[in-house]
Parts: structure tokens; C-alpha cells; sequence
């Protein structure tokens, strides 16, 4: 097992390390004061707007003129028609809200009368990647007479205390957990940043905070205490933990769109925002309460079972000697050549896409805010290239919905067409800014749908979702017939498009697909023999 260390020094430096189940996750920056925790929280459905038509009917009409200009090598004029005639009807999709939700800042203390830490020793941060689990350990000087109860681990006066940060899939939440050394030693004060935009913050009971907001998707970010030892209460909206044994925080964010009617509306709903607001808060305040309500030890237990069990499917073993390596000698690719470093940034990689995996999700992941740099929208030419997971296909059944509307307003044909990005909504409109003319989305989606089948082998999975392939090819054999200017790569995409539908429809091996099947033969025939083309270049 490789993981990830960072040993500090006195100097300040930031660093951002993620946890995350698919739903949820969180980024947890870490400075120079290991008493300082702030973590970034992100929410897979928390997009910036509702779904809007932003199909363009005008572009029925100029297609043909736009087909000419680019057959003649007029691509001014053509770019100019695509500006006005295919360009949505408002503004861009929705995009991913790569702003942190909420920031959850907790403040550790000597005592309860706010004692700040001054010295600091043994400092380690570690992600231990094969459990899903950031573990920060420190030491520091006692403030307690030499008379006090100190527990057999305690070295002399010294304290060492120990944060361990993980997001849990069964519980469906982030988790942090404080301990210390010494008996009655954890004292800290945790609230919400990033209040400005808040409809609400608000302290309920003696253990919980929360920020409702109303927009872009009404929403509310949760926190609860539970201590063993000492006490806990809220004192506006702050949580107040003193002299306890342990203490765990447990953080929820609940959206609007799990709401089956804002879902089923695409977010236009007569339902008034400050009303789907507390709805959420509702959902977040059972989910906490489950969760918190469960032996740690035990939720403990069952997410290293399961983060483990799901990343250690894979292994890339290079025979290196070193089970761990600095964070700078990752970050920076230092010594690219060793082993180590080679193993841990496959490691990496893997631990990301456990993090990305939800099994209720939305989507396939939570990362583009939380784990890696942000995505504005969801790139459907990426699942192409990889193997998509079942939660994908969540995406993929909206777009085929919208696209279905897209031919027939855009183009004025019959089946499923959508662009090369999407949204949350299965928005299949082009962007605002593109000069692609070319309806990419649709062949990217049935791509997907016949490499998830070659890799699981999934039989009923592809016929439940074959229609998808099947109104794609509908729609591109109505769009090979208006002669449409078509570049040659975009004749490769469908000419595999068919091909993949060809080996959909033999693997079914019934007599209602022969039709079909000839068919899409003669359409694939007209298009030649292109992946000869592809291999001579």
C-alpha cells in the first residue's frame, strides 16, 4: 500500500487533500497550525441553474446554406451563419458550481478558555489511499498540572492527538473524527464560512449547525457533533466541544434536486425556492441523525471494508521498496523514474476513481469540484475513451429525452441528436460559443452504452438501453440523406457509430433485428473503409 505523507515545517503552505464517496466530497485544506481544519465541501447536483429550451429552430432553415459554404471552402460565411442560426436561444447549459458549497472551519484549543496552541511537534499528514482515509497526527505540550489523569500513552506532559477525515458510503456522509492521548484533552469550535450567500444560518438542538440556501439550487450544508466525554453544545452558529475523550463531526448536503417533482420539472417548479430549502434541511437532518446515531468504531469498520475492497480490484506492482512518498515528490513528479513514484501516481488515480463512485449517484462522480480541477460540463466525448460506469447512463436517458427534441427542432429529422457536452439536466443544445455544427452527443452516447456491454457483458443491460444506439443511427441516417457537409473525421465517429450498432443488434440474434441490420450495412458501406485511413495517417 502506497500512501501519500506530508511532514510540515514551521513555514505556511497550503495544500489541498480530497476525500469523497461519489455524492459527496470534501477537500481539506492544511496549513502551517495543525489545529486549524478547513474543509471544502461539494455536492455532485449543485449546478449553477434549472434546465431551459435553448434549442434554436432558425438553424432548420440556413443548414443547407451552411452545408454549401463549407463544401465551398466559404468558412467565414459559415461561421457567421452557425453564430446566428445554430447558437442556443439563451445562454450556455448549466454548469458544475466548482465554488466550494460551504467551507467547514474548526478551530482545536488547549482549553476551554480558548488556549491556542504555540508549539507543535511530530506534524504528519497522510492519505492513506487504500482505506480512502486522511489522517493528520500531532503533538503538543499539556496545559494541565503535572497531577492530572493522564492516560498510559502519554509521554511526559505531551499530548499527541490525532484527526482522521474520510467520506462514509454506507452513511452517506463526510466524517471527522478527533482523539487525544490524554482523557478530556479536545476542545474545539466549529462553524460554517462562506455565509454571505446563505437565505439561513442557523444552530438546532445543542450538537447541530446549517446554512440554507435558495440558490442556484436550493440547498442546505449540515454539521453535527457527537462527543464521548466532555460536552457539546451550539452557541449561535457555532458547535462548541470541550473536554472531551473523542469527538466526531458529521457533515451532509442536501439538494433540491433529489426532490422527485424539481428533478422530474428540471427545476421549474411552482414549489417556492424557501420551501425546497427546508425540505432539504428535513433530508440532511435525518440523514445526520442515522448517521451519528451509529457506533463510529463500527461506520469506521464498514468504509475501510468497502473503499478497500473496491480499490484494491486493481494493482500496478513495480517491486519498489518504499511504502510511502513525500507529498513535493509526488506533486512535483521528483525522481519520475522510481518505482515509488511511478506506483503511487497509478495509486492516485485509482483512489480518485473510488472517490468518484457513488452508488446512488447521479452521475459517475463528484470530483469535478471537489477532487480534481473543476469541469464546467460533462464532456460526453470522454466516455468514449472510457469505460463508463452504470451511473452515467442516469445522465445519458435525459439527454436522449432533450435529444430527441434537439433533431427535431435543429435539424427537422426524426431520432436522438445531442452536442459534445451536457449538464446535469441532459441539456443537448450546442454551447453558445461553438462552431461545431456537427451533433457529436448522441454517437459519444451510444459509444458509451456498447463499451459498458464489451466490458461487463452486461446482456440485459444493452437491450434495456439499445434504443439509444438505435434512434441515434435513425437520426444519422436522416442526416447522411439531407448531404450535409460532413469532414472526415466526423464520418469516422459515424461510421462506428453503425458499426457499434451492427454488433448490438447480431449480438440480440433475433429474426425482428435482420432488417436493421441490412439496413445500417448499406449506410456503413457508403461510408467506406475508414479506419484504413485512420491507420495510413
Amino acid at each position: 500500500m502506497k500512501a501519500i505523507w506530508n511532514k510540515f515545517s514551521n513555514e505556511k503552505r497550503d495544500t489541498l487533500f480530497p476525500v469523497g464517496n461519489g455524492r459527496l466530497a470534501a477537500q481539506i485544506s492544511i496549513n502551517s497550525s495543525p489545529a486549524f481544519e478547513e474543509i471544502l465541501l461539494y455536492e455532485e447536483s449543485l449546478w449553477s441553474k434549472p434546465y431551459s429550451n435553448r434549442n434554436n429552430p432558425n438553424s432548420q432553415k440556413d443548414l443547407s446554406k451552411i452545408s454549401s459554404h463549407l463544401k465551398e471552402g466559404h468558412n467565414t460565411e459559415a461561421a457567421d451563419l452557425i453564430k446566428t442560426s445554430v447558437a442556443p436561444l439563451t445562454e450556455n447549459h448549466s454548469v458544475y458550481n466548482s465554488v466550494p458549497t460551504a467551507s467547514l472551519q474548526v478551530k482545536s484549543y488547549l482549553a476551554a478558555t480558548a488556549v491556542e496552541f504555540s508549539e507543535f511537534t511530530d506534524q504528519k499528514t497522510t492519505l492513506d489511499m487504500e482505506n480512502g482515509i486522511l489522517s493528520r497526527a500531532f503533538s503538543a505540550e499539556s496545559p494541565l498540572p503535572s497531577t492530572a489523569d493522564l492516560s498510559r500513552t502519554t509521554r511526559d506532559s505531551s499530548i499527541q492527538y490525532t484527526q482522521d477525515i474520510f467520506a462514509s458510503q454506507s452513511q452517506d456522509v463526510i466524517v471527522l473524527h478527533f482523539s487525544a492521548s490524554t482523557p478530556k484533552s479536545i476542545f474545539f469550535r466549529a462553524c460554517f464560512s462562506n455565509t454571505q450567500n446563505a437565505y439561513k444560518a442557523y444552530g438546532l438542538g445543542e450538537d447541530t449547525i446549517a446554512l440554507q440556501y435558495t440558490y442556484p439550487i436550493p440547498h442546505t450544508v449540515m454539521a453535527t457533533a457527537v462527543t464521548s466525554g466532555g460536552t457539546v453544545c451550539v452557541k449561535g452558529a457555532t458547535i462548541v466541544v470541550e473536554n472531551a475523550d473523542e469527538a466526531t463531526i458529521y457533515v451532509d448536503i442536501q439538494t433540491a434536486y433529489r426532490h422527485s417533482h424539481y428533478r422530474r420539472k428540471k427545476g421549474d417548479t411552482h414549489i417556492a425556492p424557501k420551501s425546497l430549502a427546508t425540505w432539504t434541511s428535513d433530508r440532511a437532518l435525518k440523514n445526520l441523525c442515522f448517521a451519528s446515531s451509529s457506533v463510529y468504531t463500527d461506520l469506521y469498520k464498514d468504509h475501510v471494508q468497502e473503499f478497500s475492497s473496491l480499490y484494491n480490484e486493481t494493482k500496478l506492482n513495480l517491486n519498489s521498496s518504499s511504502d510511502s512518498i513525500s507529498y513535493d515528490e509526488f506533486v512535483n513528479k521528483k525522481n519520475e523514474a522510481e518505482n515509488a513514484v511511478a506506483e503511487t501516481v497509478y495509486d492516485f488515480s485509482k483512489y480518485l476513481n473510488v472517490c468518484s463512485s457513488a452508488k446512488n449517484g447521479t452521475l459517475n462522480s463528484s470530483l469535478w469540484g471537489g477532487l480534481t480541477s473543476c469541469k464546467a460540463f460533462i464532456p460526453l466525448c470522454a466516455y468514449s475513451v472510457n469505460v463508463p460506469q452504470i451511473q452515467t447512463f442516469n445522465i445519458l436517458k435525459k439527454l436522449y429525452k432533450n435529444g430527441k427534441k434537439t433533431a427535431r427542432v435543429m435539424f427537422g429529422l426524426e431520432g436522438f441528436a445531442g452536442f459534445e457536452t451536457t449538464d446535469i439536466w441532459g441539456d443537448s443544445a450546442p454551447c453558445a460559443n461553438s462552431q461545431v455544427l456537427f451533433p457529436s452527443g448522441g454517437i459519444f452516447a451510444s459509444l458509451a452504452v456498447r463499451s459498458y456491454y464489451e466490458h461487463t457483458m452486461d446482456y440485459k443491460f444493452l437491450k434495456k438501453n439499445f434504443y439509444i444506439i438505435k434512434e441515434a443511427c435513425r437520426f444519422f441516417a436522416g442526416y447522411l440523406e439531407q448531404n450535409f457537409f460532413v469532414e472526415e473525421n466526423e464520418k469516422k465517429l459515424i461510421a462506428k457509430l453503425f458499426d457499434a450498432a451492427i454488433e448490438c443488434a447480431r449480438d440480440f440474434n433475433e429474426q425482428k433485428f435482420l432488417p436493421l441490420i441490412e439496413e445500417w450495412k448499406i449506410i456503413r458501406a457508403a461510408l467506406g473503409n475508414l479506419y484504413e485511413l485512420e491507420e495510413d495517417e
